[in-house]
């Protein structure tokens, strides 16, 4: 299919783009226009035409990426939407693909985004990520100590002190933040009876925060993010979770990175079994729900940091958003041969060395091994990751990464 044509989103196209959001079920109360209007004006925004008027709209923002002790640039594709006299045309991948080669062009190593299902980005190079852990528990069953201290009450007129919080929070390998604060003020005011809970330095600046939605006399609540430096703040938070369950029965929580919740839950099987199928079932849930691809591949490898001998192989990566790309734009994706060196330090050179071993992968599973969402052997066995074994295991040998926590909601 030919890329329909895409441009920069005008002052003018903010009608438009309400409207379609609007189409789409984005746009329900004041708070929701509110939080696009703030979103429009912390991203970088392209729209495709029909009809002579936006039909459909991408918005990225820049934000950084946490590979293991190397801070990556990344594009976070935030939104795409696309009216209903436009489904079936092309616009929504083409305008993923014009939002993502414009940040690639501009210095962005990596792009991520929330997905609505797997498939379509898939198309595009974008691999899953890992699967994201959360709890619907019952915060009086939580093992933690509720606070002495009483916390101050954020609301979104806080947002610029949260985001620098969260910017400022504990970090994991695959940690994303999104720069500008524009996003968490859109985030807050789109948070249908959201509140925060939180404490603060003698200079007024957050130390650690919750930021939550509640819904009805008893639940269940949901805790968007929090924002925590050391173990101590992260007990506290969880903490004040705690305290509100002389009422509330039960909250939605996310694992912190590299911490599993049901280490801190009373009973947990006991309230699984017991809660079942009701309004306050206490259960885990897990599913894949971001996904992420390589824009600039020596930058990426160079993140790489493998002990022992240096491991040399041909790379023949397969990249679909090449077909998608606007006439004009200087990135032309990564489609083609490689030369990879993994060691202390690491390298991606264009073109295949002679005598090497190959491996033959899309562009979203060699991001999925380099991000350290799956190994080489898992990818081979249900993916485009095609090697010698020897390779394979070489490959998993030298590369051993924690699994990534994005800890940010894309």
């Amino acid at each position: 299919m030919t890329a329909p044509p895409t441009r920069l989103a005008t002052p003018a196209d903010f009608a438009a783009i309400l409207r379609t959001w609007q189409e789409v079920g984005w746009v329900e109360w004041e708070g929701d226009r509110r939080g696009l209007e703030t979103l429009i004006g912390a991203s970088h925004t392209h729209v495709a035409d029909l009809h002579g008027g936006a039909e459909g709209a991408c918005m990225v923002q820049d934000g950084t990426l946490l590979h293991e002790d190397t801070e990556l640039p990344i594009a976070v594709v935030g939104s795409i939407s696309v009216s209903r006299v436009a489904r079936r045309r092309g616009l929504g991948a083409a305008l993923c693909a014009a939002g993502v080669a414009e940040r690639a062009a501009a210095g962005s190593a990596v792009a991520f985004l929330g997905t609505f299902d797997q498939g379509f980005y898939d198309r595009l190079g974008f691999g899953s990520g890992p699967y994201v852990h959360e709890w619907t528990l019952d915060p009086a069953d939580l093992r933690v100590d509720v606070p002495d201290r009483a916390p101050i009450r954020l609301g979104p007129q806080d947002s610029e002190r949260m985001h620098r919080n969260r910017l400022a929070r504990f970090r994991a390998h695959g940690a994303v933040s999104v720069m500008h604060a524009g996003v968490t003020r859109s985030e807050a005011a789109q948070t249908r009876r959201g509140f925060g809970l939180g404490y603060a330095a003698p200079s007024g600046e957050l130390t650690h925060h919750v930021w939550m939605e509640a819904n009805g006399e008893h639940g269940p609540y949901r805790a968007h993010w929090l924002a925590w430096r050391t173990p101590g703040e992260l007990h506290e938070l969880l903490g004040l979770i705690r305290s509100l369950g002389d009422q509330i029965h039960a909250v939605t929580v996310q694992d912190p990175a590299g911490i599993q919740l049901q280490d801190l839950i009373n009973r947990p099987m006991h309230g699984y079994r017991t809660r079942k199928g009701g309004d306050y079932w206490q259960r885990p849930f897990s599913v894949a729900w971001w996904q992420a691809r390589i824009l600039d591949l020596p930058r990426c490898v160079a993140a790489l940091r493998c002990p022992g001998p240096a491991l040399r192989f041909g790379l023949e990566l397969h990249d679909p958003l090449t077909t998608w790309l606007p006439e004009g734009s200087s990135w032309r994706g990564l489609d083609g041969g490689w030369t990879v060196e993994l060691g202390e330090q690491s390298h991606a050179t264009p073109g295949l060395a002679r005598g090497l071993p190959v491996l033959r992968a899309g562009v979203a599973e060699f991001s999925r091994f380099w991000l350290g969402a799956l190994s080489a052997r898992a990818l081979s066995a249900t993916a485009r990751f095609e090697a010698p074994e020897s390779l394979l295991a070489d490959l998993d040998r030298r590369v051993r990464l924690p699994s990534p926590h994005v800890d940010w909601e894309l």
